[in-house]
């Protein structure tokens, strides 16, 4: 979680984790007759049913709602693409795998992640399987239409390939895939000619 996010939460009287907040948020809601949440560990099924029997509509107190507003804008403040990741916007026509190109830009803003350059070469410039970087975006504007946020995808993409793309990503690059032939060769070798003493 950012830090500024974490400063807001810790304002909070009562100390909750992520899920509860947003769970309880979520049942505040009068309107609201069913959630759906996802779970992987029967921790988090304990904790949703647990959450599910206290959370009430409008249970949340004012202080509780305004540290969740807080929160929610201080998100919008450092998120700099809006995208949900539903992937509507896909199969992109070019081969750009859009959310997974917001979504690393986005861990980079942030959290001011230095990793995020590698994880744009892993994730999306080909490195470990078929290039789907933002710079293959060709402006036809399929995914303008598909898009429930109506966010300016080629625009944005564009912003996505000025941070993550240049000279150096090239180098990158050339540098992980050498590397990577060269630790294949390694193996091949240790396997074919050491193990046979």
């Amino acid at each position: 979680m950012p830090e500024v996010v974490q400063q807001i939460w810790n304002r909070a009287s009562v100390k909750r984790s992520p899920a509860e907040w947003a769970l309880r948020w979520v049942w505040d809601h009068p309107e609201v007759t069913v959630v759906l949440s996802g779970m992987t560990l029967d921790e988090h099924l304990e904790e949703n049913l647990r959450i599910a029997d206290q959370a009430k509509p409008q249970s949340l107190s004012a202080e509780e709602r305004q540290v969740v507003a807080d929160a929610a804008a201080a998100y919008r403040r450092l998120m700099q693409i809006a995208c949900t990741g539903c992937q509507y916007c896909m199969p992109c026509p070019a081969g750009v795998n859009i959310p997974t190109c917001f979504e690393v830009y986005n861990t980079h803003a942030l959290f001011q992640d230095k990793q995020a350059s590698m994880m744009y070469l892993v994730r999306l410039a080909g490195l470990l399987g078929t290039p789907a970087q933002a710079s293959k975006c060709t402006s036809c504007g399929a995914c303008l239409k598909k898009c429930p946020q109506n966010l300016p995808i080629p625009t944005l993409l564009k912003q996505v390939a000025n941070t993550f793309e240049g000279p150096m990503s090239s180098i990158k690059l050339f540098a992980f895939r050498s590397f990577l032939k060269l630790e294949r060769f390694w193996s091949m070798f240790r396997h074919r000619f050491l193990h046979r003493r």
